[in-house]
């Protein structure tokens, strides 16, 4: 292994060399025992982890099993077992842990006995259960403690209901008087859904510093961590809302427009998008050697027709062209195209055909007379050829 490697290629690179690693399960500790998360193994070269064996020029790593035995303690004589995870956030764990009726989760909260504060319900999803779990000392396997602690007779979240200005579009705004800024995001999703005209299955939310918050990520924040103070208004907030993602795309290059034999998009929808999921590529790379001049032409024409700029910068377009260029006409001259993915549209099952399209097809179909195949080429024609179910970006 290379000591100016990152972690995450070390993860790689373990993984490769021997199954019974079982990364899949494993987390990296480093040199003073604090567990690193595997999202942040990126941040972490091996050289910072990594011990120098007495008296050799070997060094040995530390990894620890993510899920493992957790003591919750109650009180001094009170603790229950758990098979907890040290990756998730303590808004996870009090879930787990409230599954056991006999601990009240609602009357308490998480303790760091390490740096001695008590954390407090409405910033839980800040911490991570390794921030807060001590090694047992009466066990020498993987067995780890948390404590909970009561919460005070007088302990009150904030309940108060405020003004909150949600925009739609710099110009467009509607006002709510009814939310609180401790709820979560789902939960200020669900009521700005009462409001039809806010088309929330459109929008996302969208903070200045913390950009647009997707919607597998809105159980991580709470509607004070993305609003901001109106400047015209003391006991008011701002909310900003954002058209979702695949929504622009779509409006900007159709995707779900069909496609005709030379390749270039009709005019007239077969089909409606009507949702989209975005993941991350499983290929991240693509290498294309063009062995002739015709294919080099070929290849950059493909990489550059598309303009960046009209693809918004949470779907960034890179290309690099790399290889023995030449300037000559010989046809063994090559060069390869590298193609960066960054994310995959897949709408294959969100695909529903337009009413026109319905109709012009049936009658088609219902008119059982020689110019049938004319009217079936026209349709092609009009939608499209082939409609795409899934676009790599």
């Amino acid at each position: 292994l290379r000591l100016d490697d990152n972690l995450k290629e070390i993860r790689k690179e373990l993984a490769k060399s021997s199954k019974s690693f079982k990364m899949n399960e494993k987390l990296f500790e480093d040199k003073k025992g604090i567990i690193i998360l595997e999202e942040e193994e990126d941040q972490f070269e091996l050289n910072g982890i990594a011990k120098k064996s007495d008296g050799s020029n070997q060094f040995e790593i530390y990894l620890i099993q993510n899920e493992v035995d957790v003591f919750v303690h109650l009180s001094s004589e009170n603790s229950y077992s758990f098979k907890l995870k040290l990756d998730d956030k303590l808004t996870k764990i009090r879930k787990e842990v409230a599954k056991k009726s006999v601990i009240k989760m609602d009357e308490k909260l998480f303790e760091d006995k390490e740096n001695d504060i008590t954390i407090l319900e409405e910033v839980e999803y800040q911490f991570y259960l390794k921030d807060i779990v001590k090694k047992r000392n009466d066990s020498k396997e993987n067995k780890f403690e948390i404590y909970l602690k009561s919460k005070p007779s007088n302990f009150s979240q904030n309940e108060e209901k405020l003004n909150v200005s949600v925009h739609l579009t710099p110009e467009d705004k509607i006002l709510f008087n009814d939310l609180r800024l401790d709820d979560k995001l789902t939960k200020i999703r669900e009521k700005l859904t009462e409001v039809s005209e806010i088309k929330m299955d459109e929008k996302l939310f969208h903070n200045e510093k913390k950009g647009t918050i997707t919607l597998q990520k809105e159980d991580n924040f709470k509607l004070k961590d993305i609003v901001s103070k109106n400047e015209n208004s003391e006991n008011s907030y701002v909310l900003i809302l954002k058209e979702n993602l695949w929504k622009i795309l779509n409006k900007r290059n159709k995707l779900d427009y069909g496609i005709n034999k030379i390749l270039k998009r009709v005019n007239v929808r077969a089909f409606v998008m009507k949702d989209c999921h975005v993941s991350e590529p499983n290929v991240k790379y693509l290498y294309v050697k063009n062995e002739s001049k015709d294919d080099q032409t070929v290849g950059k024409d493909l990489s550059f027709n598309v303009d960046p700029s009209s693809i918004v910068s949470t779907i960034p377009i890179s290309f690099r062209i790399a290889g023995n260029k030449s300037d000559g006409i010989e046809t063994n001259s090559s060069d390869e195209t590298t193609y960066n993915y960054k994310k995959t549209l897949e709408f294959r099952k969100f695909l529903e055909p337009t009413k026109d399209f319905i109709e012009v097809v049936k009658s088609a179909v219902d008119t059982i007379n020689p110019k049938n195949s004319k009217k079936l080429k026209e349709i092609i024609e009009d939608f499209g050829q082939v409609i795409p179910t899934e676009i790599i970006m």
